[in-house]
């Protein structure tokens, strides 16, 4: 999808905990990854938030050269919407 989407030398904003494949597919693509979002956890679970709209929002204006944004939940544990 990285590879379709963005061509080489483009930024792409990631979570920091982005999965394995989501790095493999960065580094075929010779896209360049920005960590612009830390995970956070869901109070009483052993599972990650997704990002809000509001905090996709202000990491594209920190990080203006992000081309794309690619939110993926990197374990098997599903979180509820945000």
């Amino acid at each position: 999808m990285i590879m379709v989407c963005l061509p080489a030398g483009e930024s792409i904003i990631i979570l920091a905990n982005a999965h394995k494949s989501t790095l493999g597919g960065i580094i075929l693509s010779g896209v360049w990854p920005s960590f612009g979002f830390q995970p956070t956890t869901i109070k009483n679970s052993i599972s990650f938030s997704t990002p809000t709209p509001e905090q996709v929002e202000r990491t594209l204006k920190q990080l203006p050269r992000g081309q794309a944004v690619f939110c993926d939940q990197p374990t098997y544990n599903a979180s509820p919407p945000n």
